[in-house]
């Protein structure tokens, strides 16, 4: 995968004793904590599966609300914050299309 595309702020944990919801949790927490931000997931949105040539993925997405839109960036690079209409403009990693064309789609 090219470092210069977009894609969704997300946290690997692969763990073979937590099960799948603890995972996520687990998740979810850490990426709380990387962007300082209190984070509540509203309803699971998709989960895609895609092989980089280097590489086997399982992403679970999900639609999240806050009660702030103030992020501070302590592990990412970089974030925007787009409408649906907007998200075509970007370079998106393989992975996180379907979940971009969904979006669009809804």
């Amino acid at each position: 995968m090219s470092p210069n595309k977009q894609q969704f702020s997300n946290d690997e944990l692969q763990s073979s004793t937590n099960s799948d919801l603890e995972a996520r949790a687990a998740a979810l927490a850490l990426e709380e904590r990387e962007l300082d931000l209190e984070i509540k997931i509203d309803t699971e949105f998709l989960t895609v599966e895609h092989s980089y040539p280097d590489f086997d993925i399982t992403m679970h997405s999900f639609i999240c609300s806050s009660k702030s839109d103030t992020l501070t960036l302590n592990e990412h690079v970089s974030s925007k914050w787009l409408s649906k209409e907007d998200l075509q403009s970007l370079d998106w990693a393989a992975a996180d299309l379907p979940i971009v064309e969904k979006l669009i789609r809804n």
